[in-house]
């Protein structure tokens, strides 16, 4: 795209906010990253992964709609995607474990019952 001669680089940013894949992949950015600690405890790499990744998931689901309603679906598209999305999976790492640990006063609460 060139606007005045410039080229300008597309972004998310710059879609139709109304659309519902749009919504989709931009909830699953926020849970994504949300599940590594949020905006601020992600690194840009992991960010752009985050993107990358659920942008992947919704045209993964949609596929999976258009197959689902019947229609005819280009598997060879279908894998290419999920491979894409399964190395990009691996580029963003799983997120950090939750603490499930029993704090000691708990424990005592426990034993005290």
């Amino acid at each position: 795209m060139t606007r005045n001669g410039k080229l300008r680089l597309p972004s998310l940013d710059n879609l139709d906010r109304r659309t519902a894949a749009y919504r989709d992949a931009m909830d699953l950015i926020d849970r994504v990253i949300g599940e590594r600690g949020g905006r601020d405890q992600v690194d840009v790499v992991r960010a752009a992964s985050a993107e990358t990744w659920s942008v992947l998931t919704t045209q993964l689901r949609a596929l999976q709609v258009q197959w689902l309603n019947g229609e005819s679906v280009d598997w060879s598209e279908f894998t290419t995607i999920a491979n894409a999305r399964r190395r990009e999976g691996e580029t963003l790492g799983n997120p950090e474990p939750k603490d499930v640990t029993i704090s000691l006063r708990d424990q005592m609460r426990g034993a005290a019952s």
